[in-house]
């Protein structure tokens, strides 16, 4: 069982923390090749209500870019 304390949130506050970030990247980035007139900004939002994500919009928009360039820094297209 993971520990949890004030400082850290525990082991499991990483992996959710890691599985927001890829499920951000991955929904947003499917949702901006469908449609790449769409502002990345407003898609974020739309990804972040549609999975229940309780975060601000600017906090998924750095998320999106870091998960993205480590994306296209291993090959990414």
């Amino acid at each position: 069982m993971a520990k949890k304390d004030s400082k850290n949130g525990g082991v499991a506050r990483i992996y959710t923390a890691d599985t927001h970030s890829h499920i951000i990247f991955g929904a947003a980035y499917a949702l901006k090749m469908e449609s790449p007139e769409r502002q990345l900004t407003e898609i974020v939002a739309r990804v972040l209500q549609l999975y229940k994500i309780e975060m601000t919009t600017d906090a998924g928009l750095r998320l999106y870019y870091r998960i993205e360039n480590l994306y296209l820094e291993n090959g990414g297209i």
